[in-house]
């Protein structure tokens, strides 16, 4: 995909080489899975950072198995965003061997089936420390040290992606909790300990990556109310409502999630910045069986 949709976007401009979908293709057809996973968000890391790179107009070998192990120098901005995309990638890798475990040396795979699910009543409690980023607040306004809380309720149907035999595991089978794959509409009340406060609609898309361990990433526009006075990282209007998180199942009706939540326009909805919002979750979800 990287290959053959992204690089024709960038001009394949790119001064390592070989290129880091290249240098993934030859980790994972010559590692072990797990080796190659670490190896390639190795690469990603560096990828347009390693001092070793000159600065423009040509390439530096960097082939399989012959890595070097001196330090290297990081710009902090292009770190942390290649930080972001060697998580994204992970979290990509590990969803794609989940979805397809089981590949055969004919290279076919299980089949699999889209229903429409009706589904018991289940909520989510979450709360958590926010910070603002509106960068007007005091050092304790601009670091996670205030409580917000949020409360997710699913609606009573899902889009559910899953082998036929699963579909026919019930809620009785006790080994069971939850599809592949789901996409469900939520609606979301969302407070802070200053008084702001929001109420949105929303997706939210989950994928199993082990029986009990789900990651599920909610988005929702959320109408926020808030007060110019305080500073809580909220502003009134419509922003955008994000929360990724990993999601456990201590029982068939519980479950325990921690994430992150951030709120924003995106200055998609409004040419002004907006909201500017970041929480750290931690919560509770509950179904009604």
């Amino acid at each position: 995909m990287c290959q053959r949709f992204i690089s024709l976007i960038l001009s394949g401009d790119c001064r390592s080489h070989s290129s880091c979908s290249h240098y993934a293709q030859d980790d994972f057809a010559s590692l072990p899975t797990r080796k190659a996973y670490l190896s390639v968000v190795d690469r990603l890391v560096r990828c347009g950072n390693d001092r070793r790179l000159p600065k423009s107009g040509s390439y530096k070998c960097d082939p399989l198995l012959q890595r070097q192990s001196n330090v290297l120098t990081f710009n902090k901005m292009h770190f942390k965003m290649n930080v972001l995309k060697a998580l994204f990638l992970s979290i990509s890798l590990m969803l794609a061997h989940s979805v397809f475990p089981q590949v055969g040396s004919n290279g076919q795979v299980e089949r699999v089936q889209f229903e429409l699910e009706k589904t018991p009543f289940k909520f989510n409690l979450n709360a958590g420390p926010y910070r603002s980023r509106l960068g007007t607040g005091t050092d304790k306004e601009n670091g996670f040290n205030q409580p917000a809380f949020f409360v997710q309720v699913y609606f009573p149907f899902k889009r559910s992606l899953d082998t036929p035999s699963n579909f026919e595991r019930g809620n009785s089978d006790p080994d069971y909790y939850d599809r592949l794959f789901t996409v469900c509409p939520i609606a979301l009340f969302h407070i802070t300990d200053k008084g702001g406060n929001g109420v949105g609609l929303g997706q939210e898309l989950s994928f199993r990556v082990k029986p009990k361990w789900f990651i599920k990433s909610q988005l929702a526009l959320a109408w926020l109310e808030a007060s110019s006075s305080i500073n809580d990282g909220l502003e009134s209007g419509l922003n955008f409502h994000h929360h990724w998180y990993v999601s456990t199942y201590l029982n068939k009706q519980t479950a325990l999630l921690f994430g992150f939540n951030h709120i924003s326009n995106g200055r998609i909805l409004d040419d002004e910045i907006g909201a500017n919002f970041d929480m750290l979750t931690f919560g509770l979800s509950y179904t009604f069986l």
